[in-house]
């Protein structure tokens, strides 16, 4: 099956990639849609036009000219036309939030390893005074799980917190 080539640019694609390969309208017009999706999402393609249409948001990745790979989410909608099919592909650049997303993950699991893994109790509560975190070291000193107290007020944990008690 040909890949149907692209016959119009929007100018902010020029503006979104200064430098790239595709810095210029001119430089995607004609070029065929199947060659700026990565190898491993081509196959997509093959569905079709009109079923990919219908399937909203699509996360995806598309190739620059220069074989740079870009993180994207694409929506693509159907156009009247009435000599021929005619579909719009809007795609939004999402490399640098997934980037971003990808540091922060990271930084989450070594910092609960490292809280898993001190000999001090640690107890993280929220501004309304829920626990978010109770650390193995915790659950040995209080004698709950973590499961049993996550959720739960800071109130609850320590007798006379509330105020109740001298």
């Amino acid at each position: 099956m040909r890949s149907p080539a692209i016959s119009m640019v929007s100018p902010s694609i020029t503006q979104a990639s200064p430098g790239s390969a595709y810095d210029s309208e001119e430089k995607l017009l004609g070029v065929g849609v199947k060659s700026i999706f990565h190898t491993d999402y081509r196959e997509l393609l093959s569905l079709g036009m009109d079923v990919l249409a219908k399937e909203g948001m699509i996360p995806t990745k598309f190739l620059r000219r220069d074989g740079a790979e870009i993180d994207v989410e694409i929506w693509i909608r159907e156009l009247d036309s009435p000599d021929s099919k005619v579909f719009l592909i809007e795609a939004r650049d999402i490399t640098v939030h997934l980037k971003t997303a990808k540091a922060l993950r990271s930084r989450e699991q070594r910092l609960e390893g490292i809280t898993n893994t001190v000999a001090d109790g640690i107890v993280t509560i929220d501004s309304d005074g829920a626990v978010q975190s109770f650390n193995a070291a915790a659950e040995e000193i209080f004698g709950l799980s973590s499961e049993e107290v996550i959720g739960h007020n800071i109130c609850e944990l320590v007798p006379g917190s509330d105020g109740s008690e001298p």
